[in-house]
């Protein structure tokens, strides 16, 4: 913990994170890329600290204290969804994974509709959510809810894939977040991308109030990249050793902050769902600049979540090439990966990890989505 630093220790107490564990310092190498990285990775930490403490006291003294319930003009905006979507039956020519057989086991054991995926996906880039709709969330009994900016169809003219469409914000000037123009919000990539991290918390208010959530017939509520690939098999398996009853947050934790980076899946209990108040984190967090993992992480934080650090495969970090194998050795025990290019071709296959991966080359997406699919469909269950 001493290595996180005070700040951080202040911030997020549940978190007990030992760094000598997640990084092999003698297996690091650098480079000019890394070194940036870890310039910015550096400068962002204060940024998170920051923008942390100025949320909570805005949090704590600023906001009404009604029902614990301020919903935000934002989230107003999008609370109807576009009803009647219907689920697709298998896509042709793809290797779907509709047809694989049930779980054999309890009918109270955890089963894939018990979990709601939520897909952050744009219309721009509606490649990536086609590959997602028609390989991993083809597979019978997975719920996948796309978040959208604009409503498209599959890709190949049939249906509506089940979307809720909540459009980038345009409450924060991306100039106001850059000063003296330098820093982790001068980066054009940041900069361009800002307006859209303030669509996940609206997201996940949105689950939240959706009726077979609220009937409880969802455990687990997953958050995810339209290019990140799930291993449903080997995500049940494990979920099946925790209790949705409990409170708990995880994913690929980032070693230096109590984050999950996005990427690789920020997974959410029910009790957690039920316990976050995300109204109140949208009013509060949507009027500064932050990114997206940081308010998720930080609205868990403030309802008591708590955060596991057990299950991450120590790629959330800038520069994860930098300590290759220390991640290299975790990944036959490991189920979620933010940055998974460098391993791509050592991913252990044939055991029950990883869950989910992110950070495929956008070039080799439809070839590897294909390949991953055929090898994880034989063992869904």
């Amino acid at each position: 913990m001493a290595l996180l630093g005070a700040a951080l220790m202040t911030l997020r107490p549940v978190v007990e994170v030992d760094l000598r564990s997640l990084v092999d310092r003698s297996n690091l190498t650098s480079s000019a890329t890394d070194a940036e990285d870890i310039a910015s990775d550096e400068a962002s930490d204060e940024v998170f600290t920051a923008h942390m403490q100025l949320t909570r006291a805005e949090f704590d003294a600023t906001l009404p204290q009604s029902n614990g319930s301020v919903p935000s003009e934002h989230l107003a905006a999008n609370r109807s969804a576009r009803k009647g979507h219907v689920r697709r039956a298998a896509a042709k020519g793809w290797p779907s994974g509709r047809h694989a057989p049930q779980p054999r086991s309890a009918p109270d054991a955890l089963r894939p509709s018990h979990i709601q995926f939520v897909v952050m996906a744009s219309k721009q880039l509606r490649h990536k959510a086609h590959l997602a709709y028609h390989t991993w969330c083809a597979i019978r009994g997975v719920r996948c809810l796309f978040i959208v900016d604009t409503y498209f169809g599959d890709g190949r003219g049939r249906h509506m894939m089940p979307m809720f469409r909540v459009p980038a914000a345009r409450t924060i000037d991306p100039s106001r977040c850059c000063r003296g123009g330098h820093g982790f919000f001068c980066r054009k990539h940041r900069q361009d991308t800002l307006a859209a991290q303030y669509r996940f918390l609206p997201a996940l208010q949105h689950v939240k109030s959706l009726a077979h959530v609220q009937a409880g017939d969802v455990r687990w509520v997953i958050i995810v990249d339209d290019d990140s690939f799930v291993f449903v098999g080997n995500l049940l398996r494990l979920l099946r050793t925790l209790d949705p009853r409990r409170p708990l947050y995880f994913g690929d934790v980032h070693p230096g902050r109590p984050i999950v980076c996005g990427g690789g899946g920020s997974v959410f209990s029910i009790g957690a769902i039920q316990k976050m108040d995300v109204d109140r984190c949208i009013w509060a967090m949507h009027r500064v600049c932050m990114q997206s993992d940081w308010m998720l992480g930080e609205c868990a934080h403030r309802a008591g979540v708590q955060m596991l650090t057990d299950y991450g495969c120590h790629t959330c970090a800038a520069g994860a090439r930098r300590w290759y194998r220390t991640v290299e050795a975790a990944l036959p025990r490991c189920f979620f990966m933010q940055e998974v290019d460098p391993f791509l071709e050592r991913l252990p296959l044939d055991t029950p990890t990883p869950a989910i991966i992110h950070g495929i080359a956008p070039d080799q997406l439809d070839n590897t989505f294909r390949r991953l699919m055929n090898a994880s469909v034989a063992g869904v269950f």
